[in-house]
């Protein structure tokens, strides 16, 4: 099972990683994902116990973009948490996924951003309604990465290969979302992260 933001769906003219991971998996294993977008961690903190009667074994997810959203005078939007809220959330949608008896925990690092594409307004003069730093997801990640290590969960680490890469080579152009390559590139690792316990 696949859980997170849109970074794993069709989104705009890129793609997200979920298909390419599927692609790679067809025929190996039933792989399904949260149809819509899971949204940031108080998504997760709600949902996750309905998602966990499908009975997983394997989970992979990943939260963060839209928390760490604000606008741009700098304010919180109704998605976001703080850090202590988020490693809160994060804590508890551990706890519950491993209350269900998953077998395989897999945590994707928040991807980067393009902050000069993303602060760019696309539709004619209508002002962006929200924007990301790198700065907050570099603190964000480091914060799941420790909840991750305290529940025993494996790591795919989607920031680094993404930054390997390029991460304008990655994005499409709102600086936030997968490109077709991007897409491609996480997909692959993701399915090479999950092929090795499709046996357990």
């Amino acid at each position: 099972m696949i859980i997170g933001d849109s970074i794993r769906m069709r989104i705009s003219n890129g793609t997200g990683h979920a298909i390419h991971a599927y692609e790679q998996l067809k025929g190996k294993t039933n792989l399904v994902h949260v149809p819509h977008n899971c949204g940031g961690s108080k998504v997760g903190r709600k949902f996750v116990d309905y998602w966990m009667q499908a009975k997983p074994d394997i989970v992979t997810y990943n939260y963060g973009l839209h928390d760490l959203t604000r606008t741009i005078d700098g304010i919180p939007t109704a998605s976001s948490s703080s850090p202590e809220e988020y490693q809160e959330n994060l804590r508890y949608i551990f706890g519950r996924m491993q209350a269900a008896k998953v077998k395989t925990l897999i945590w994707k690092t928040l991807t980067p951003v393009d902050e000069d594409w993303h602060s760019v307004t696309k539709k004619g003069t209508e002002a962006r309604r929200v924007y990301r730093l790198n700065a907050d997801i570099t603190i964000y990640n480091e914060i799941a990465r420790n909840i991750a290590q305290e529940f025993d969960t494996q790591i795919i680490d989607f920031n680094a290969l993404v930054h390997a890469a390029g991460v304008r080579e990655c994005l499409v152009d709102d600086g936030v979302h997968l490109s077709t390559f991007g897409g491609r590139l996480l997909g692959q690792a993701l399915a090479n992260k999950i092929s090795p316990h499709l046996s357990v």
